[in-house]
């Protein structure tokens, strides 16, 4: 099913919704009915865990780092160069998880400037269950600032498709309990009731997505001062480092503990963890079986294991990516010394990279019309 014009997907959500797992899914989905797929990361940060996790997967991934999608433009159209033998029939584009406002700033720029090399699909925004269920109010516990909540709401409020993931974790009722709050209060919005780590009921959101063309609509009310202090209270950690040992040791179970010490740190010190990421690849590993995952959600859920490695290894490239509502300048010694707690005996770490800031004021490329 060859395209005349590349189908642009965007999908947007919050932090730790499931956007990659949701790929991992997607790209072979359009690749098995014959259509060439390009996915682009996009990220605060400059060394991204999903980049590399989608790449093990034989994924051909480009990224956008340094900025959100609405901010670097320009940088985002440079990654769809492709022409001749080469062009994809559909790019699939995962958004920050902080960014708002992308069917203002991206997909209305890319159809209305763009429209003769692009469709684009509405607009799909993730949603994990239980922090939805926060977010809104329909539990009590501890939740994010009221500037990070109104980012999250604004995310909400521009989809044109809701896609309630994860819907294993929730019992029948309530999950069709959000199912209705979010369809009464997004009614702009089609909900899917989905869940990407079961594969089920996904046919109906990636038909839609890959066959409907997005239809313009009056951008949303936005608070631009707010929204920037919901991004602004966020911190972004992004490190390296090599590890080395002379002894094998298990890597799936060094991270799980590593994370699992970070999450409950930071809950020590009173932060709210929005996502964490940490992987480790071995030297020369070109595909999954040489790469270790490890993610945590939600500061109140165990650590998962998205990729094990399943054996013994003596060392690797170690990347972590956190995401949390805390100091930044709080998070660098904290993090090297929960991976220094966590570590086997006689590991050795050489750290590499690092970066640790809050994101800037958004300034789109295509300011809202």
């Amino acid at each position: 099913m060859k395209r005349p014009k590349a189908h642009f997907i965007l999908l947007g959500g919050f932090l730790g919704a499931g956007k990659t797992s949701a790929i991992a899914r997607l790209a072979p989905y359009l690749s098995d009915q014959g259509l060439r797929v390009v996915v682009i990361t996009n990220d605060q940060g400059e060394r991204l865990v999903d980049t590399a996790a989608l790449r093990a997967r034989s994924l051909q991934t480009s990224e956008v780092t340094g900025g959100c999608f609405c901010c670097r433009f320009d940088a985002l159209l440079d990654q769809c160069r492709f022409r001749g033998a080469e062009a994809p029939d559909v790019y699939v584009a995962e958004a920050v998880g902080s960014c708002a406002d992308l069917a203002a700033t991206v997909a209305a720029p890319l159809a209305r400037l763009h429209g003769d090399r692009f469709t684009v699909a509405p607009l799909s925004v993730l949603i994990d269950p239980a922090q939805a269920r926060s977010m809104l109010g329909l539990e009590s516990r501890r939740t994010f600032s009221p500037a990070v909540r109104y980012l999250y709401l604004k995310q909400l409020e521009e989809a044109d498709f809701l896609v309630l993931n994860k819907s294993e974790t929730l019992a029948p009722a309530a999950m069709e309990a959000l199912r209705a709050a979010l369809a009464a209060r997004f009614s702009q919005a089609e909900v899917f009731s989905v869940s990407v780590r079961d594969g089920a009921h996904l046919e109906a959101w990636f038909s839609r997505i890959l066959l409907e063309e997005r239809r313009p609509r009056p951008p949303i009310e936005l608070d631009y001062d707010l929204y920037a202090a919901g991004e602004a209270s966020l911190a972004w950690f992004d490190a390296a480092s090599s590890l080395e040992r002379g002894e094998p040791f298990n890597a799936d179970r060094m991270l799980l503990a590593f994370a699992d010490e970070v999450r409950a740190e930071l809950r020590r010190r009173g932060h709210r963890l929005a996502h964490l990421k940490i992987s480790l690849a071995e030297p020369g590993a070109a595909d999954q079986s040489g790469l270790t995952l490890v993610q945590v959600i939600a500061e109140l859920q165990p650590p998962q294991l998205s990729q094990s490695l399943g054996r013994t290894t003596t060392g690797g490239e170690l990347t972590i990516n956190l995401r949390a509502e805390a100091d930044p300048q709080d998070l660098p010694e904290m993090i090297w010394a929960a991976l220094e707690k966590s570590a086997p005996p006689g590991l050795r770490q050489k750290p590499s990279f690092q970066q640790c800031f809050r994101p800037g004021r958004p300034q789109p490329t295509h300011p809202r019309a």
